[in-house]
């Protein structure tokens, strides 16, 4: 098992070297110049000169890259054009609201779609599957930012939970923050919940009608335990697999629900960064939100290897 986690580790690091050339080579290629944009075009040469050597846009393409790299390893991405700031700090507590939001969208996910997705295949055909099983369908086919307007008109406007718009920073009030996050993280997962428990299900399904379960249920076991002692933990790895890939889409879906509920996480600064040319921040973004969805699919195979180890050969 270790020698393949540090197969996994390392094929992480190389996608990692690969996705960066690839970001930093895009942005090279975009159209316009970022020391225009902040001069304006009557600058001039001088200082035009002068501001593209503190950005450092005067050097070689390869040495500009090979210094983006050694920022990822150091945490250092250079100074947002901008605000004027290191950007690590400009995207530190964003990347964490960002990163609480979608872990608590995961985790209700997690909570739901489990019991959910086995107490409807255990009744498959019975009263409590024709109901889940419609609003499932229903759930599946809203986009998480029309459900993000619902829960705010509902919650927000007519009971009154919460404040819309009245972000509550982690620094003044932690619990509060927690509270705040729930009504954006359920907007997130409710679709993901849904999927969850279609699919898990349908695997249970599929495999309670193997041979080797026809065969466990003749040797005398009931139908709880034919489940938890061999159909479960079969069923169970197609949907460990599409728990990685939401987790990994969270983290973007995210960034659209932000603007539904006025959080300040990703989205706003990356919309600014963009429209102002600010490409250090833009970089750093995208690569953070790369290396978010590399390290959950390496979890994701170390997850399933403790499930299946027959999944190393």
């Amino acid at each position: 098992m270790g020698k393949y986690i540090i197969k996994k580790f390392i094929l992480l690091i190389i996608t990692l070297i690969i996705t960066s050339f690839v970001i930093f080579l895009i942005f090279e290629l975009v159209p316009g110049d970022p020391v225009m944009d902040k001069l304006g075009t009557r600058a001039t040469p001088e200082a035009v000169v002068a501001l593209r050597e503190k950005w450092g846009l005067n050097q070689p393409f390869l040495l500009r890259y090979f210094k983006f790299l050694l920022g990822i390893f150091t945490l250092d991405f250079g100074t947002s054009y901008t605000y004027g700031i290191s950007v690590a700090s400009l995207l530190k507590e964003k990347i964490l609201i960002n990163l609480c939001m979608s872990l608590m969208a995961l985790a209700i996910v997690i909570l739901i779609s489990f019991p959910l997705g086995v107490y409807t295949a255990k009744h498959t055909g019975g009263l409590s599957d024709k109901i889940i099983s419609p609003l499932n369908q229903a759930a599946m086919s809203i986009p998480s930012f029309v459900l993000g307007l619902l829960i705010t008109f509902l919650f927000g406007i007519v009971l009154r939970w919460f404040r819309p718009g009245g972000y509550v920073s982690y620094k003044t009030d932690f619990f509060g923050f927690l509270y705040f996050l729930i009504f954006p993280s359920f907007a997130l997962a409710i679709p993901k919940i849904a999927m969850c428990i279609r699919l898990l299900k349908g695997n249970i399904l599929e495999e309670a009608s193997k041979d080797y379960s026809i065969t466990a249920y003749a040797r005398g076991n009931n139908t709880t335990g034919l489940l938890y002692r061999h159909v479960l933990k079969n069923a169970v790895m197609p949907t460990v697999t599409f728990i990685g890939m939401i987790a990994a889409d969270m983290i973007c879906s995210g960034i659209v629900i932000e603007q539904v509920f006025s959080v300040p996480g990703l989205g706003q600064i990356l919309i600014n960064s963009i429209s102002t040319r600010d490409f250090p921040v833009v970089e750093a973004e995208v690569l953070m939100i790369a290396l978010f969805i590399m390290v959950i699919s390496f979890i994701t195979d170390v997850i399933h290897v403790i499930i299946d180890p027959r999944v190393r050969i």
